[in-house]
């Protein structure tokens, strides 16, 4: 299967559960890996055939300005389910790194993996 990725997309947001996360932005880092087939577009040459990912970058990094999420996990689904219902992915794999999180470690974070169900759709 085909993919296009984005690695390490930098948002400062405001994400968390305790005070001093709900006062001031802090850095996430977005990891995200999208299929589909890219057979027209490969076959075309047509630009309006691809995912571009110019575009999902903006779109994450407005999601997750434009919105306050407590859990990295339900902002995850959020930028899950975004790709699929905009951009018609057949899979997403999504990391999201919150470097800041805890002192001693380097980062922490989640990796979802969603398939889009095709069974229940038109």
């Amino acid at each position: 299967m085909d993919c296009i990725y984005i690695e390490k997309l930098r948002v400062d947001c405001r994400i968390g559960i305790y005070d001093f996360e709900q006062k001031s932005d802090q850095p996430l880092f977005i990891d995200v890996t999208i299929y589909y087939d890219n057979g027209r577009a490969a076959d075309t040459d047509d630009y309006a055939k691809v995912i571009d990912y110019a575009l999902v970058a903006d779109d994450i990094e407005t999601l997750l300005k434009n919105s306050h999420f407590a859990l990295i996990e339900t902002a995850a689904e959020r930028i899950v389910g975004m790709i699929f219902e905009k951009y018609g992915a057949e899979k997403v794999l999504l990391k999201i790194n919150k470097p800041k999180a805890i002192e001693k470690a380097a980062a922490v974070g989640v990796i979802v993996e969603r398939t889009r169900n095709l069974v229940n759709e038109p």
